[in-house]
Order: structure tokens, then C-alpha cells, then sequence
């Protein structure tokens, strides 16, 4: 360090760690609708995911990627993620409820599976004023972790990292707009 500023000592071998590309490809369709009924709506969705994770590895010793001692390696996710909403109008404030499903992809590791999620929440906003509150709960199955944030130098692994876990909570928003 000179003057509290890092400096660069030496320049590392190239292609002699992380001589990889790791990428995806995704196809994701959803379909979603209405039912209104007085003050009432309801609202359905479902969302598909189709993700396909790979990598290819060249390792430290094919620093020009000639393609000797390749590793390639794949692994697909596909998830179905339903959702449900329903709102009530009151006179100045909207009152609205929800339940959907959520996930986080996999990784290209063959055989790890996508973090699961279920989210639910209950809520009310001012139709004309900015103020709201929500009221969430989310329940997660195979929570997925990196080792890239726990190891040095680390792999960047995807691994699973708890089993269940959830949140509970409470939000909201209020603001004052003044004039200048």
C-alpha cells in the first residue's frame, strides 16, 4: 500500500484460475388474469421457467483454450410458479392479499436442485395518498449458497446451504410532498 491506496504487485498467470465461462439460457412464459365482481377482483397468474445452466472449464492448464482436458458440465431447471391475488376497493383505501410461489435457479452443478420459496402477504394502501402497509410471510426450501462469499479463493459452487428457513415481517410507506 502507498498512501492508503493498494498497489499491484504482480500480474497473475493468465488462465490460471477461473479459466472458465459459466452461462445460461432461459425460456419463461406466464399467463395471467382478472374476475372483477363489484368492489371485489381476483387475480390468477402462472409463470413457467425453463432455465438451462452450463459451463465449460478449460482448467489452469490450457491457459489458450485449446480444448485438451475439457470439462463441460449442464443442468436444467424447470419450475411451475402459480399465483393468486385478491383486492377489496374500499372508498379511499385498497385492501389486497396474495399467495405465490418463487424460486432461485440451480446452478450448472448436475444434480442441485432450485431454492423453493412460498410468499404470502396481506396489506392496505390509500388510493390517493402515498401510504401502504404489508404485512409478508415467506417459507424457503433449499436455500442455495455460494462458496465464492465463504472460501477464498473459492469455486463459486452452488451448494445447498440450509434447509427451510422463513421471514416474517412488516412493511410500509408514507410521504410528505411540500412545495417549494
Amino acid at each position: 500500500m502507498t498512501n492508503q491506496i493498494p498497489q499491484r504487485i504482480a500480474n497473475g498467470t493468465f488462465g490460471a484460475a477461473g479459466n472458465r465461462i459459466d452461462f445460461s439460457r432461459a425460456l419463461s412464459s406466464y399467463a395471467r388474469t382478472t374476475a372483477a365482481w363489484k368492489r371485489w377482483s381476483l387475480q390468477l397468474g402462472l409463470r413457467s421457467e425453463f432455465i438451462q445452466s452450463q459451463r465449460i472449464d478449460w482448467g489452469s492448464n490450457d491457459k489458450n483454450r485449446e480444448g485438451f482436458n475439457l470439462n463441460k458440465r449442464e443442468n436444467n431447471t424447470y419450475n411451475i410458479l402459480p399465483g393468486l391475488s385478491l383486492c377489496r376497493d374500499f372508498r379511499n383505501w385498497n385492501m389486497f392479499t396474495g399467495i405465490h410461489k418463487g424460486m432461485t435457479p440451480a446452478g450448472s452443478k448436475d444434480g442441485v436442485l432450485p431454492e423453493n420459496s412460498l410468499n404470502t402477504e396481506f396489506g392496505v394502501q390509500h388510493n390517493s395518498k402515498p401510504i401502504n402497509v404489508t404485512f409478508f410471510h415467506s417459507q424457503y426450501d433449499r436455500l442455495l449458497g455460494s462458496d465464492a462469499a465463504v472460501w477464498r479463493p473459492g469455486s463459486g459452487e452452488l451448494f445447498l446451504m440450509v434447509v427451510q428457513a422463513s421471514i416474517t415481517g412488516i412493511e410500509g410507506s408514507w410521504s410528505v410532498v411540500k412545495g417549494i
